[in-house]
């Protein structure tokens, strides 16, 4: 008799035999720290033996990141001892429920070597128990043997039952079998904190890898197991089990069992460096997770320690009267089916003989016949692999069609399909409209057998037999598709019993259909007697597997095989969803065998059944774009919600407790709100209005069957809020980004149901409240809807799932479609995940994400992009709301990125603006102290160095300084490290002065992506150098994904690599993530998202990165890049030079202020000092007062691109600066004068470093010492004006002071008019105008150059057009030139108000429109080199731009204009499209149009909009733009502007000084005259014109100290003598944080003292690098 004979019940019988025999040991186990022991029986002479082994990993950083935590350095055995007792109990693993093993032993133990752990070790990863029954003489052997085997091995964590410590720990170990019989695990007591599958996104978990590919893993989604529950059976010799920990905060603990299945087995463990020996032995490198078939050394079944065979452990003696009777009943069956197997095998030999000759093409068996599969009854079938094939399977009805001819290709399809299947199969739903069969060869039958057994019957037997091979066409190939799986019929009702019978009679033609019945289910089956012979097809198919054969190999004798395949990856998950399918359905099997039926009469028709194929479904063509829409809906949180994934994303809902409402009258704090009264409300109602508070108290009550799960409060005030618990702000909320929910336990427990929070409503969006249009100016009646409020349980797993196919409809709709296949290799993921998933059924969603999980894990080669991912909240400080307000959302998106690092170790934030941590800290104290720990640890990244990000245009260079001074001295303080990068994002371009400050500043990096917006040339560069106007470079970065609001999604990191400009010379970008502009930061999905990209085929790397790690590797690794030198010009939003005019003019005059006021005062503390008197400098107040003004200079405040509330709060804040700055420096002035004396006397400072001579306004007080109706008195010239005050002309030293002496001028200021024409002329030019207060000419005396143009007159009004394409205030776009309308109506012609001596003028007023007007004073004072023209508007226009232009009779393709402490130049003409770009630019004070000899300068006292074409220049005045502020610049407004001719060039005409002089006039004070004080004096002295002493302050360290600020002006070097009336100790250079530094250019700077002192010391700061040099 053949083997193949042998029936399969005789193979279960000798299992039943078998198990019997293997129950040789109880156990009883306890959980935790309870009061049961756990007995083991042992023989006599054996002893229980017990040895414990820990592991761990080495407390170092480098081990703990870049995955080399299971390196050889990393992870090693830290101890081990082992414990022997007698008295058969198992003592606790843990001694006295501390969970710490002690490292001392007790008089059983014995001495194995071991240590206790070093102090540079981490708490263990693991302790292992391996315990067995060893006979006494071989104790000290097997606890010393270095396998470390035995019977049973239990695992568990160090602590065990206390949780896991936090850290990162990733420690495998394999644990090997002697034989093949297999390993069983058991859970003991396993909870894992934190949910979501996979190792991606779950803090701990635990892998149980197998050699046959199984991955099973135990995480967040299965916490709880406990009491003894099975986890992994499976006839194997290697699994490797790794305990995981990702998360410092991880919280669980595990212990399990593992045990040899045979009980002459055994287990033997490596871990560690064992386990890494093991790997090198066979040249293997172990891989989180990684399973190897390794050569047992221990298959002669050695005993351990001993080297000898094996002793049998004695097994327990069974009644031996049961034992005989099962036995001769197996006989009796056994022979009865003996003699049946002997028929049906003659049978067969019978068959073989009537088949012709082999056709080549046929069939081969997919599995050597010798292959035994460990399969069980929850598995497609047990396999005896023979001539015949003999299956034991549950399966239920499926639906045939016909064979069809398919090639090789379908193989995905396939896999695919039988996936849908299974997924499919927990449903209770069959579709009795489809057709079932539909055949057309009427000499063809198709039938199927199906049985449904009840839940716990006996598996149902199938006998299947061979196919005949004769009829198969060699031209042919025939594809058995594995998808035949539909739901099983699992209804009692008679209608479904009425449409399953009719199902069945189609399936099964016209045999008759026997009803079966069981207790839970109604089923059919056709008659057996009539079955035919039947062809099992089953699954499932890995893509490249044998699906499709050829018969070219076959040995002609051999009969055709039934067409099996098994795959190892996917058994396990099919178990999986088996086992939860038995568990869950009274009767729901799945189907994994397609069947045919046909006689041996049928071989002569298969040349007609191999032209078809079995199938459950018709295969579709993919439709690229109905396939994407299919993926989207999906997931959509908009469409099918009832139906698809998103609407499965909440379990359960329940209504909030109670609602109690306070309306707050102001944004108050939370003690204030606390005392608040409450009164109920409900869902629905509305709250307002803009920019309101409302306070809400929140009780709520979880349902105690919600215990365990992750449960959510969640709601939606389509605004902003604060979630408050226990008194301390713990996350944000938004309507705009769908933060609409807060975690109130990830694992819900039961001992605390009930919570109580507070809920902070700000009635404004993440972008204000904008009236349509979000830039809009705010609509202040906006009430908010409190549309949503409950709690609610989160469904982990179908979030994952979300994520996951986000980023794979994201890969599949963006990746090009025409040069790579990954694209749709996404696409086909994705819908197979949909086809596999059930939304009503979550045990499918692990599988989906397996499904998942495997695509993501198609890694990148090394030479691919590497994307450095930072978490940002771009936070303007004020913009489309006011400054109060944001220092709201910087706790609310804050507080939400703290919880995410709670979670996301990995996960880093960049956060700038000194100014808003110090908001934090002064207002939510409790969230600055949490924000302190994350930057101690790394995840929070203070970045820029500066206190506010401010606009790169319009502050002054001092202003610069201070950003940095203060911004870097903060983090310095707070956080104990400066910023070596400068982040400034979002300003609208980059002062080419920039470098150099920030390298002052210990800044040589810089980083932004503003550039992008450029409107028409496209910035060359991502990476390169950038140069600034002294040669300063600085390694420059713009993210080429040209956002700094990057949301996670793969469509973005293609971009980024698409649009990366630096290709070659780098390999590296930066990638800033998180919602910005209004804030909150990074979310949940955005981390889940780019995690899951990290390393996927197809896309660019990522990692979780910060600046300095960026910079550094560009710094070590990119040799080749380019530079660009001077300003980073931004080709649009030029309008920002202009809007806004009345913050800009206070802004110029507050700079000024501080800048006298720290001079004087500075001065104060000097004289005080060497006079040893007393002087309090004030500097808390100078520091507020800096503040505020820095604040005002941040990007969105300064230029003109804010909300009206904004521009109320920046001009108090300026009053505020006004009012105490000129206090202070009255009172300065007044202490270093020393005005103690009884006389009264006006003195003059000049706090400019050159002498000054000018006409000045003496104070009222003054005009009786002083006037007269004469123009000349014995004390000197004076004048009063048309205004009645009184003018005098005096000569003031450089940084220092006189008192009023007015001098007897020689060369008086006259006017003449000649007909219509009114001549303005003094000692230096000679200025001609017209009636309307035009300019005509303009001379030099002595020199007929004339410097106004002949064709037009100069002091021209235009006004244009200014509509933009979209950004309001921002922007004046190029065709605003094309609508020039000057301005001729003349209000009131020129007229003479002034007429000499020290001032002559003329006042013209002109009609601008019906709604404005302006007036003007064109003058012109003795001694003054300029025409000054005062200037007032009443302005109320409609999106128009106000200029003033001078065409000039220069002739130069290149102007001049000031920037911060510096100059560059721009082209007047339109050569290339960059020069056409900038037809507006930004200047400081001056603009200069020079040829050789001769030029024509602008200068102003407020203004930093410029235009220049040809030979004309513009100034851009006043805009009137509507949004965001409706009622931008509209009013009266005063600024005052001039008119500078002169020879030789620019160096050296004085242009420089002169504006310098308009912006800052003399200081002119009344003050008590001292009889000892000298009537002038000088401080300061430079001896070169072209240095300028910018700033004397104190210093900010020392009490005793100066620093002066210098910097060269005419763009070149120069020697430099500085002189101090001061006395001082020491003279040192410093940098711009005053630190000392020695170098070259301060030793070629002579610094001379008039006396010395041992009281003070004086620090010099240069820059341009130029200048002391």
């Amino acid at each position: 008799m053949d083997a193949v004979g042998l029936p399969p019940i005789i193979f279960v019988i000798l299992l039943i035999q078998k198990g019997v025999n293997s129950v040789v040991i109880q156990n009883i186990y306890s959980n935790g720290c309870s009061n049961e022991e756990m007995k083991l029986k042992c023989p006599d002479n054996h002893k229980i033996a017990i040895k414990r082994l820990f592991f761990g990993v080495k407390n170092d950083r480098n081990c703990v990141e870049n995955g080399r935590r299971h390196s050889a350095d990393c992870c090693q055995s830290t101890h081990h001892d082992c414990r022997v007792t007698d008295d058969r109990k198992y003592p606790r693993l843990n001694s006295g429920c501390s969970g710490y093993p002690s490292c001392t032993t007790d008089s059983l133990s014995i001495d194995t070597g071991g240590e206790c752990p070093n102090p540079d070790w981490t708490s263990t990863d693991y302790m292992t128990v391996i315990h067995d029954c060893v006979p006494e003489n071989d104790i000290a052997e097997f606890c010393m043997n270095h396998e470390k085997r035995g019977k049973y091995l239990y695992l568990s964590n160090q602590r065990y039952p206390s949780p896991i410590q936090g850290g990162y720990h990733h420690c495998p170990c394999l644990i090997k079998t002697g034989s093949s019989s297999g390993l069983n695990i058991h859970a003991i007591d396993i909870s894992i904190t934190q949910s979501d599958y996979g190792p991606k996104s779950c803090a701990q978990e635990v892998k149980i890898h197998d050699s046959y590919g199984m991955n099973k893993i135990i995480t967040c989604g299965h916490e709880g197991l406990y009491g003894f529950r099975p986890i992994y059976k499976r006839r194997t010799e290697n699994v490797t089990i790794i305990l995981d920990s990702t998360s410092p905060e991880s919280r669980g603990y595990v212990w399990m069992q593992i045990k040899a299945e045979s009980p002459d087995d055994f287990v033997m463990i490596y871990c560690g460096d064992a386990l890494k020996a093991l790997y090198a032995q066979n040249k293997k490198t172990p891989e989180s997770g990684d399973s190897v078939q390794l050569d047992n050394p221990d298959k002669d079944n050695t005993q351990p320690g001993t080297g000898k065979g094996r002793a049998k452990t004695p097994e327990i003696v069974q009644d031996n009267v049961t034992v005989i009777i099962v036995i001769c009943c197996a006989v009796g069956v056994v022979l009865v089916i003996s003699v049946a197997a002997i028929v049906i095998h003659c049978r067969r030999i019978r068959v073989r003989k009537q088949r012709q000759p082999r056709n080549t093409d046929t069939f081969p068996s997919p599995l050597p016949k010798s292959k035994s599969l460990p399969m069980d009854a929850l598995s497609y079938c047990k396999y005896d692999y023979d001539e015949d094939h003999y299956c034991t399977i549950r399966r239920s009805p499926m639906k045939v069609s016909k064979f069809t001819e398919v090639d090789t290709s379908a193989d995905r399809k396939l896999r695919e399909a039988f996936l849908q299947g299974v997924s499919n199969g927990s449903t209770n739903k069959i579709n009795t409209q489809s057709p079932l069969i539909k055949d057309s060869d009427k000499n063809v039958e198709y039938k199927t057998i199906c049985k449904i057994p009840p839940v716990q019957s006996e598996v149902a037997e199938i006998k299947v037999q061979t196919l005949p091979h004769k009829a198969k066409p060699k031209s042919k190939t025939v594809t058995f598709s594995p998808v035949a799986m539909v739901s099983p019929l699992n209804s009692g009702s008679e209608e479904s019993v009425k449409e399953n019978n009719e199902e069945l009679k189609k399936l099964t033609g016209t045999f008759p259909v026997h009803k079966w019945q069981n207790g839970q289910g109604n089923g059919y089956l056709p008659q057996t007697d009539k079955i035919k012979p039947t062809v099992i097809v089953t699954g499932p198919q890995e893509e490249g597997s044998m699906s499709t054969f050829h018969s070219d190999n076959r040995n002609e004798d051999d009969s055709w095989k039934s067409f099996t395949t098994y795959d190892d990856g996917m058994y396990d998950n099919i178990q999986y969803l088996l086992k939860q399918n038995s568990e869950n359905a009274s009767s729901d099997f799945f189907s994994h065998v397609l069947m045919t039926k046909f006689d041996e009469h049928d071989a002569k028709k298969t040349e007609s059944l191999s032209s078809q194929v079995i199938t459950m479904e018709t295969f579709v063509l993919k439709n690229r774009r109905t396939t994407l829409e299919r993926v989207e809906k999906f997931i959509s949180p908009t469409y099918f919600t009832d139906v698809n994934l998103r609407g499965k994303l909440y379990k359960k809902t329940a209504p909030l407790k109670r609602i109690g409402h306070y309306a707050a009258l102001d944004r108050i704090t939370f003690e204030a709100a606390v005392g608040g009264a409450y009164t109920d409300v409900s869902i629905g109602q509305k709250f307002g209005p803009t920019w309101s508070t409302h306070w809400f108290f929140v009780e709520v009550d979880i349902s105690r069957d919600w215990a365990g799960e992750e449960v959510r409060l969640v709601w939606n005030s389509d605004s902003e809020a604060m979630v408050w618990l226990d008194g301390q702000p713990v996350q944000g909320l938004s309507g705009e980004n769908k933060r609409h929910d807060y975690i109130l336990s990830y694992k819900q427990p039961e001992d605390n149901l009930s919570y109580k929070l507070y809920i902070e409503m700000a009635c404004n969006g993440l972008f204000g409240a904008g009236n349509g249009v979000f830039l809009n100016e705010p609509d202040n009646n906006r009430m908010f809807t409190l549309s949503q409020a409950e709690v609610a349980v989160f469904n982990r797993s179908a979030y994952t799932l979300i994520m996951d196919l986000q980023v794979l409809y994201g890969m599949a709709k963006h990746l090009p479609e025409d040069t790579t296949e990954r694209g749709y290799q996404a696409l086909y993921t994705a819908n197979h995940i949909i086809n596999t998933c059930d939304v009503n059924d979550s045990s499918t969603f692990l599988r989906c994400h397996q499904i998942a999980d495997k695509f993501f894990k198609q890694r990148n080669g090394d030479s691919q992009h590497s994307i450095h991912a930072m978490g940002h909240a771009h936070i303007d400080t004020a913009w489309l709301w006011p400054y109060a307000e944001t220092i709201r959302k910087c706790a609310r998106s804050w507080s939400c990125t703290l919880r995410l690092m709670e979670r996301y170790p990995n996960f880093t934030f960049t956060c700038s603006q000194a100014q808003q941590f110090e908001w934090t800290k002064q207002h939510y104290p409790s969230l600055y102290e949490e924000i302190k720990k994350y930057v101690e640890k790394g995840q929070f990244i203070p970045v820029g160095g500066a206190w506010v990000e401010m606009d790169g245009n319009v502050p002054s260079g001092e202003s610069f300084m201070r950003q940095f001074l203060y911004g870097q001295r903060y983090f310095e303080k707070e956080f104990g490290k400066k910023c070596s990068e400068f982040w400034l994002p979002d300003t609208f371009g980059y002062s080419g002065q920039l470098p150099q400050i920030m390298q002052l500043f210990g800044i040589n990096r810089f980083l932004t992506q503003k550039m992008s917006w450029n409107l028409v040339n496209k910035f060359p560069h991502h990476t390169f150098w950038w140069e600034g106007i002294d040669g300063s470079q600085v390694l420059c970065h713009f993210p080429p994904g040209d956002n700094y609001c990057m949301k996670g999604e793969a469509e973005e990191l293609l971009y980024t690599l698409k649009n990366f400009r630096d290709k070659g010379r780098s390999g590296k970008s930066v990638y800033l993530f998180g919602y910005g502009d209004g804030g909150h930061g990074p979310s949940e999905e955005m981390l889940e998202r780019l995690t899951r990209m990290e390393d996927v085929d197809g896309l660019p790397k990522v990692k979780f990165s910060t600046p300095d790690k960026f910079f550094s590797s560009v710094e070590r690794d990119d040799h080749n890049l380019c530079r660009w030198y001077g300003e980073l010009y931004l080709e649009l939003h030029n309008g920002t030079y202009t809007s806004q005019a009345k913050a800009k003019y206070c802004n110029r005059k507050c700079e000024f202020l501080l800048h006298n006021v720290e001079f004087a005062a500075t001065l104060a503390l000097m004289l005080s000092l060497a006079s040893q008197k007393t002087y309090k400098y004030p500097d808390a107040e100078l520091l507020r007062l800096w503040k505020l003004l820095l604040l005002n200079q941040f990007h969105d405040v300064l230029p003109g691109s804010s909300i009206g509330l904004v521009y109320k709060d920046s001009q108090e804040h300026y009053k505020d600066i006004e009012t105490s700055g000129g206090k202070l420096l009255e009172a300065s002035v007044r202490s270093f004068l020393k005005c103690d004396g009884t006389g009264s006397a006006t003195v003059v400072v000049n706090t400019h470093s050159w002498e000054r001579t000018e006409v000045i306004t003496l104070p009222r007080a003054e005009t009786s010492h002083c006037t007269t109706t004469e123009m000349q008195t014995t004390e000197g010239t004076v004048q009063i004006d048309s205004c009645g005050r009184t003018l005098a002309i005096v000569t003031i030293p450089g940084c220092g002071y006189s008192f009023c002496q007015p001098m007897k001028y020689q060369f008086p200021a006259v006017t003449n008019r000649q007909d219509d024409i009114i001549i303005l002329e003094n000692e230096h030019i000679q200025a001609f105008f017209d009636n309307c207060g035009r300019l005509l000419e303009l001379h030099l005396q002595g020199n007929s150059r004339n410097g106004i143009s002949l064709d037009k007159p100069a002091n021209q009004f235009v006004i244009y057009d200014d509509i933009p394409l979209f950004w309001d205030a921002w922007d004046i776009m190029d065709y605003h030139l094309e609508t020039r309308k000057p301005i001729e109506s003349v209000i009131q012609h020129s007229t003479i108000l002034d007429d000499g001596p020290l001032r002559v003028s003329l006042e013209v007023s002109l009609k601008i429109s019906d709604r404005s007007y302006l007036k003007q004073v064109i003058s012109l004072d003795a001694g003054c080199p300029y025409l000054k023209f005062k200037t007032e508007v009443n302005w109320h226009e409609n999106r128009k731009l106000l200029k003033v232009e001078f065409p000039t009779s220069v002739y130069n393709k290149q102007v001049t204009y000031e920037i911060q402490c510096g100059h560059l130049q721009r082209p007047t003409h339109t050569n290339t499209s960059w020069d056409w770009a900038k037809f507006e630019v930004c200047g400081h004070k001056w603009a200069d149009l020079s040829e050789y000899g001769f030029g024509v300068a602008m200068l102003n006292d407020s203004k930093y909009g410029y235009s220049a074409r040809d030979n004309v220049m513009w100034l851009s005045l006043l805009k009137a733009s509507k949004a965001p502020d409706a009622k931008a610049d509209m009013g009266t407004h005063h600024f005052t502007y001039g008119i500078m001719p002169h020879t030789g060039n620019l160096q050296d005409s004085g242009v420089i000084q002169q504006a310098y002089n308009l912006n800052n006039p003399l200081v002119v004070e009344s003050i008590t005259k001292s009889s000892n004080i000298p009537d002038s004096c000088q401080y300061f002295t430079v001896d070169v014109q072209q240095v300028i002493l910018e700033t004397v302050k104190k210093s900010e360290d020392y009490d005793n100290g100066v620093v002066l600020h210098l910097y060269e002006a005419y763009g070149s070097h120069s020697p430099v003598r500085l002189t101090s009336h001061i006395p001082f100790k020491k003279a040192y250079r410093c940098n711009g944080l005053e630190e000392p530094v020695e170098d070259e250019v301060f030793k070629s700077m002579t610094v001379l003292f008039s006396s010395s002192s041992d009281h003070s010391r004086f620090c010099v700061l240069c820059y341009n690098s130029k200048t002391c040099s």
